[in-house]
This record gives structure tokens, C-alpha cells and sequence, in this order.
């Protein structure tokens, strides 16, 4: 049997996971959501998020007065609300402690750049990690962890941002990797990036003819706005900066791509 542990030092909860008979390489055993899990439990010690918050139960809402982790037990498909947070660097654990049904979470605004504001807990250790942050005048839940939970964006370049074909608009709301593929001589545009810290990863996946990516800002100190991927494997990796009042891509890693000004 493999069973993974997880204790809070106050004592308030404790997680077990049996799996029976299982060898370690069967495949539709999720294992790498097991040891996400597990490694959530040094975070869950430290001094914001020990405290135990209460599960209001079907149709409540989460408390939001405190950092904290709330331990959700449904008996049947339930749904919960979230308001805003009450201060910058406030952290707050979701986890799924009992699954008798999946708990709906809708939270008062977007929760990461792709614009999510539903959080669904479908099986037990799923979980959510939320800190609050500034927005302008207003203060925002951002997803720092997401373990078992398709609803929310993922975030970083695991997700999947579709190649608009060409003369198509790259997407930028959001971080993640676009795979382009082109039948010919094609272009894209890539506009300013959304928020800063945002990275995208533009690789040539199938190569029918160069792909020329006209940018709206610069991407390096060279004062460069053209990327253009010329053979399959050719890749450029991109960070969002703040250059004065704008935010403006940068290029971190560069493998086989051309950059010039236009």
C-alpha cells in the first residue's frame, strides 16, 4: 500500500491516501499529484497558513478575514463563494477533505490572468493555493498552486496557447506556449504582454516556410521587434518587463530564431 501523509503542526487535519495492489509505474495512477500534495505540507506549516478556517457548507462563504487553509467536506454536489481578500499577501488554502460530490467555488473576481472565477474540488486533496494581491485600488486572489483542479488555468508555459494561424494575433492573456505551424511564408503579430512577469514560449513546431512574428514592443536592449523562426525546433522564450510606464516582452532564450528591427 502507498499512502502519503500530510500533518499540520496544530494538529487540525490529517490526510491519508491509500492506494492498494498498485505498482509504482501503473499508468493511471496520478503520482505526481500525490507528491504535489505532500509538498504542500511545508507550506501549510508555516505561521500564515496553520490555521484551520471553518467550511461554511453548501452555499456559504469561505471566511476572508485571515490567512489560513479551509478543509471543504461536501455530501453531495455543494458550491461555496469567495470574496475578495482583506490584504495584500494574504494566502489561503482550498483543499477537498471529505469528496461526497464536487464543490463549486465562485470567487468574486478573476483569479490569474485568463480571466477564471469558478474553482471546482472534484476528488479528495484536491487543492487550491490563493494570495491576495494589488490590482490598482483594488485587491485580487492570484493562483500561486493548483493540484487537481482543470478549472483553473494551471499558469507558466504549461499552458497551451493556440497558434493563430497565419497573419493571426498571438494571444496574450495569459503565460504559456504557443506551437507554431506554418504552410508557406507566414506571419504573426504579438502584442504588449498583459501583466508583468508573464512568459511566453513561441517555437517552430512544423516548418512549411518561415514564420516572421512582428512585435509591438522591443525585445531586447538592441531595440529589436522582429522574431522570425525559421527551421522546426527554433524557439524564443519571453518575459514581460516594466520599461518606465510600459510593460514590454524581453527576450531570455533564444535558440535558432532571428530578431531584427523593422
Amino acid at each position: 500500500m502507498a499512502t502519503t501523509t500530510v500533518t499540520l503542526h496544530d494538529g487540525s487535519a490529517v490526510y491519508h491516501r491509500g492506494i492498494s495492489n498498485v505498482p509504482s509505474t501503473t499508468p493511471h495512477v496520478d503520482r505526481r499529484h500525490e507528491q504535489n500534495f505532500a509538498n504542500l505540507a511545508t507550506a501549510m506549516n508555516t505561521l500564515a497558513l496553520r490555521t484551520a478556517l471553518t467550511d461554511p457548507g453548501d452555499a456559504g462563504a469561505i471566511p476572508v478575514t485571515t490567512s489560513g487553509h479551509v478543509p471543504i467536506v461536501t455530501a453531495g454536489a455543494e458550491t461555496r463563494t469567495l470574496a475578495v481578500p482583506s490584504f495584500a499577501g494574504q494566502l489561503l488554502l482550498i483543499h477537498m477533505k471529505t469528496d461526497g460530490g464536487d464543490c463549486t467555488i465562485t470567487v468574486a473576481q478573476a483569479i490569474n490572468a485568463n480571466g477564471d472565477t469558478s474553482i471546482v474540488l472534484g476528488d479528495v486533496m484536491d487543492f487550491v493555493l490563493l494570495v491576495g494581491v494589488n490590482s490598482g485600488n483594488n485587491l485580487r486572489w492570484r493562483v500561486v498552486a493548483n493540484g487537481g483542479v482543470p478549472s483553473v488555468s494551471r499558469g507558466g508555459l504549461e499552458n497551451d496557447i493556440t497558434d493563430p494561424g497565419n497573419a493571426g494575433a498571438i494571444p496574450v492573456t495569459d503565460s504559456g506556449t504557443v506551437q507554431i505551424v506554418t504552410a508557406g511564408a507566414e506571419t504573426r503579430t504579438l502584442a504588449a504582454p498583459t501583466i508583468l512577469g508573464q512568459q511566453l514560449l513561441i517555437t517552430m513546431k512544423t516548418d512549411g516556410g518561415d514564420a516572421v512574428i512582428t512585435v509591438s514592443t522591443t525585445v531586447n536592449q538592441t531595440g529589436n521587434n522582429t522574431i522570425t523562426l525559421n527551421d522546426a525546433g527554433d524557439a524564443v522564450l519571453l518575459v514581460a518587463k516594466q520599461n518606465g510606464a510600459n510593460l514590454r516582452w524581453s527576450v531570455v532564450s533564444n535558440d535558432g530564431a532571428s530578431l531584427t528591427t523593422v
